[in-house]
């Protein structure tokens, strides 16, 4: 009933924190502003523009695989944490397909936007759990208030940087070309470089400026970065984490892995290598069934809601805990069971579920945008690990501590040992 209506759309004042930040990007903005937004940015997550992204992601996991290599001849195999060198691929990843920017989070370790985007997301926690910040005049006098605001500054400052820069070559070129050339310049730098989710922005900025403004593109562009790299990075490391601790999948996902790179295991992945990892999928939406990143979500009724025999009152807000959704037994027998094949996409359990009983990007109108892109990122870097290695989880799942405020991830380190396969 929450999730569906077209009417319920708008969240929760929390959700008012990530303003100073996001602005009215699609996580935050509600009414005639967000469906306008969201139909105007829909096309940009289409297959075919999202496989132009798979270079990025190829060339980013490369970073990554030379890393675990490096950790592996120092130490035998063992990984401390995990954690760190999957977050740390997965922002690169967003920053290069999102502004066309290769930050390094990878390799520099002095990066500022780095270190401030870090920083925000661990002062939104801190924020989010100490109701006697919630007051917005009371938090911008705090500390933490004063150092969220410094922050933010030095995103907003490199976003609309990077916004201006590109904006400068568009015009440039479209001057070079005549002031009809949109199509044509977007053709030409795409030849040239890699195209990302700002120049799709940026057509759509320079056909309607007025509708579209620069502000407009760095709130989407700022919000596109919030919400791509830390879900992703939780997301891929309960993927691994289940997976290292169950040998039988982990072969199943060798052996698939085997089938389509045969005595190649290193070249580049293409989207027809993507599209053939059914299994590998398999894993991932069992992960996100257990650990779903965003693990509940709030809305505000607009007026009052009827729930079977219950009315509830309008500005009540109403929240949906995706994380217990994805375990009633009714649905989903032994829950806690990590069983991939639920997921068997033309099996029984798929084809009787209720389209409502799995959600792990909402669903309804106000669903995940990105989610074809996070698949396809998820995909190709679990891919780029379990092609080339065999790992092991070292922690068991019983003594895992899990962080639910904002985004569900794990609290404590996740220690693995890598073995080569080859």
């Amino acid at each position: 009933t929450l999730l569906s209506s077209n009417v319920h759309i708008e969240k929760s004042r929390e959700y008012t924190f990530f303003q100073p930040w996001l602005g009215l990007g699609l996580l935050t903005s509600t009414g005639n502003r967000w469906q306008s937004h969201r139909k105007l940015l829909t096309p940009s997550f289409h297959f075919r523009i999202l496989e132009n992204f798979v270079p990025v992601i190829n060339g980013q996991q490369n970073v990554m695989i030379d890393i675990i290599d490096s950790k592996l001849s120092q130490n035998n195999g063992l990984i401390d944490d995990i954690r760190p060198i999957i977050t740390n691929c997965a922002l690169d990843t967003i920053c290069e397909t999102a502004m066309g920017i290769d930050i390094k989070a990878q390799t520099a370790l002095d990066s500022q936007y780095v270190n401030s985007l870090r920083d925000i997301l661990t002062l939104f926690l801190m924020r989010f759990i100490s109701p006697w910040l919630w007051l917005e005049f009371i938090y911008r006098l705090s500390p933490s208030g004063k150092q969220f605001k410094k922050n933010v500054n030095v995103l907003h400052e490199f976003t609309e940087s990077v916004i201006k820069e590109r904006k400068t070559e568009f015009m440039r070129k479209m001057n070079e070309k005549g002031n009809n050339s949109l199509d044509e310049v977007m053709e030409e730098l795409g030849s040239k470089r890699k195209l990302a989710f700002l120049d799709s922005l940026l057509v759509h900025h320079i056909r309607n400026p007025r509708e579209f403004t620069e502000n407009d593109i760095r709130e989407e562009v700022d919000t596109f970065m919030f919400e791509g790299h830390d879900t992703t990075a939780a997301a891929l490391t309960f993927a691994l984490m289940l997976i290292g601790l169950d040998d039988r999948v982990q072969a199943k996902i060798h052996e698939e892995m085997d089938a389509i790179f045969h005595d190649d295991m290193c070249r580049d992945i293409t989207t027809d290598d993507l599209r053939q990892m059914r299994y590998l999928e398999q894993c991932i939406k069992e992960a996100l069934r257990l650990y779903p990143s965003v693990s509940y979500i709030a809305r505000e009724a607009n007026e009052d809601l009827t729930i079977g025999e219950h009315v509830v009152p309008k500005g009540t807000t109403c929240m949906v805990l995706f994380y217990m959704l994805h375990r009633d037994p009714k649905v989903f027998p032994n829950p806690e069971v990590y069983d991939p094949n639920r997921f068997v996409s033309d099996g029984p359990d798929v084809q009787s579920r209720h389209p409502y009983a799995y959600v792990p990007f909402s669903a309804g109108p106000r669903n995940c945008i990105g989610q074809k892109f996070a698949l396809l990122e998820e995909k190709a870097l679990l891919a780029a690990i379990l092609r080339r290695y065999r790992i092991r989880c070292l922690i068991a799942r019983h003594d895992l501590k899990l962080d639910y405020a904002l985004i569900l991830k794990p609290s404590s380190k996740i220690p693995m040992k890598f073995t080569k396969r080859f």
